[in-house]
């Protein structure tokens, strides 16, 4: 029988009405407007809030209405003014302050605690049949950081940062059925940061991200590839290698393990949406995660 095997890579001085600050969360849009979404699921309404939606360590100030809603262009309930953007102005000058730049991670109580050549369970979907799962165990069983060698290019002021994950699966469903699995990378500081394909060829696509680095906009790459194969009868392996060119000593990469749902996956983003699922602790689907320090 001719096993079927499948990876997927996943591979962000006021009166005391407006002195609220939020330093968890991000913005949504629907076609009522922009609102702002708290970690928790909750969103502030009839308020102001200082946001930091850039995590730039400068927050504007905003008013939600009553249904939780961004205000624009407009003034609001207590007589103060705002641009187009919603952010308050005085004197056609938009408001800000300083507030402290709180890594996603820390702000939402992602912990990163996987360690290397220590296995952990891991339960996925069958390939064939996905009414079926399997459950075997995964590793991180190696990470190094090189600057260069022969399919490594070199380039100045950064280095590459590689990880490779193993998978066994002994169960009679992963040989009857195949199976799924894969991993995913998303950033310490933002986990909200798209990917952009930057070349897609047989060595493994590779991804642009722009973070914020030492007060600079900076551009990581990352690329994956994966092999699998039986050993013996009923022992498969599965290997997941994810190399990232990074800055010299930037340490925001983060890699876990997914839980496939379906043969596809998106490969162009983490949402946030999908780290409440992998990172959030308590989350059914909660994945190991190390950061790339």
């Amino acid at each position: 029988m001719k096993k079927k095997l499948i990876t997927t890579v996943i591979t962000i001085s006021l009166a005391t009405a407006m002195s609220m600050t939020s330093f968890a969360g991000y913005w949504k849009k629907d076609n009522q407007g922009w609102w702002w979404r708290n970690d928790g699921g909750s969103y502030p309404t009839n308020t102001w809030e200082w946001l930091d939606g850039n995590k730039d360590g400068i927050a504007e100030c905003y008013y939600f209405d009553a249904s939780g809603y961004l205000l624009t262009n407009t003034t609001t309930p207590d007589h103060y003014t705002v641009d187009e953007n919603g952010a308050w102005i005085k004197n056609g000058i938009v408001q800000t302050k300083t507030v402290p730049v709180v890594p996603d991670f820390v702000s939402n109580g992602y912990v990163c605690d996987m360690q290397i050549d220590v296995e952990y369970p891991y339960t996925t979907i069958c390939y064939e049949n996905n009414h079926y799962k399997t459950t075997g165990a995964v590793m991180l069983n190696d990470y190094q950081t090189i600057v260069s060698d022969s399919t490594h290019e070199e380039k100045d002021g950064y280095e590459w940062k590689i990880v490779t994950f193993q998978f066994e699966f002994t169960d009679d469903n992963a040989w009857n059925y195949g199976y799924l699995f894969g991993t995913f990378n998303t950033n310490y500081y933002n986990v909200n940061i798209p990917f952009e394909l930057v070349k897609e060829d047989k060595s493994g696509n590779l991804y642009k991200q722009i973070v914020e680095y030492n007060g600079t906009k900076t551009e990581i790459y990352s690329r994956s590839y994966s092999d699998t194969f039986w050993v013996d009868n009923h022992y498969a392996v599965g290997i997941m290698v994810q190399e990232f060119l990074v800055p010299t000593g930037y340490d925001g990469i983060v890699v876990g393990v997914q839980i496939p749902d379906s043969y596809t996956a998106d490969a162009t983003s983490f949402t946030p949406e999908m780290a409440e699922r992998f990172c959030n602790p308590n989350s059914a689907d909660a994945s190991p995660l190390f950061q790339l320090k």
